[in-house]
C-alpha cells in the first residue's frame, strides 16, 4: 500500500481518547520516542468522541502505551480491552447489549468497530452456543497489530462474562503478525 494511502485511514476519537489520557498523565515517560509532533498536536487538543483522527497517531499512541504503560505484556491489554469495552458499553454505546443475545452483542460490537476505524471490520462465525470464530478482515500488518488484536479479545471477555459466560479460551487460527494471511481467532467459554 502507498504511504498516501496509509495516511487517509483514519479512527474515531472514542479509540484515542483513552490513550491520550494515559500519555498526559504519565509526564515522567519520554513520549517523544514514539510520538512526533502531529501527534503530540492531536492528543493535546480536545479529543472528540465522534471525531475522526489519523490512524498514524492512534498506532504511534497505542505502540507506545503498549511499550512504556503494559510493559508489552499482552495480558495487560487484554485486560484493558475488557476495561474499555465495560465503559463503552455502559456509556454512549449502551446499546450494545440491549435486546440481544450474546451473539447479538457480538454483531453490534462489529458494527461499531466498522464505525470506530475505517478500513477493518470483524466477521463471525457461530461454531456453539460457547464459542466463536473471529475474523478481523483487512487488519493492517504492522507491530501494533498483535496487541490490538488482545485488546479486541478483551472486549469479547467483558460480553462474554456481561451474558454469564466465564473462563474464555482464546485459540489462535492465524496471525498476521506471524506470517500468515490474515488474523483468525476462536474464543470458547464455560
Amino acid at each position: 500500500m502507498a504511504e498516501n494511502e496509509k495516511e487517509k485511514k483514519q479512527v474515531k476519537g472514542a479509540m484515542l481518547i483513552d490513550y491520550a489520557r494515559m500519555i498526559k498523565s504519565r509526564k515522567d515517560i519520554s513520549w517523544e520516542k514514539y510520538l512526533d509532533d502531529e501527534d503530540f498536536k492531536v492528543i493535546n487538543d480536545r479529543i472528540l468522541f465522534a471525531g475522526w483522527y489519523p490512524y498514524k497517531t492512534f498506532r504511534n499512541c497505542g505502540r507506545a502505551v503498549f511499550i512504556e504503560i503494559a510493559g508489552r505484556d499482552l495480558n495487560v491489554v487484554r485486560q484493558f480491552g475488557k476495561i474499555t469495552m465495560k465503559n463503552l458499553s455502559e456509556g454512549i454505546y449502551s446499546f450494545l447489549t440491549e435486546n440481544v443475545d450474546i451473539f447479538g452483542s457480538f454483531q453490534k460490537l462489529s458494527d461499531i468497530n466498522r464505525r470506530f476505524i475505517q478500513f477493518t471490520w470483524l466477521e463471525h462465525e457461530k461454531i456453539s452456543d460457547k464459542s466463536i470464530r473471529v475474523t478481523v478482515v483487512n487488519a493492517p500488518d504492522e507491530d501494533t497489530l498483535e496487541p490490538f488484536c488482545h485488546q479486541l479479545v478483551g472486549h469479547y471477555d467483558y460480553l462474554i462474562e456481561l451474558y454469564g459466560g466465564s473462563n474464555v479460551q482464546v485459540t489462535w487460527e492465524k496471525k498476521l503478525w506471524k506470517g500468515d494471511d490474515s488474523v483468525i481467532f476462536v474464543l470458547v467459554w464455560d
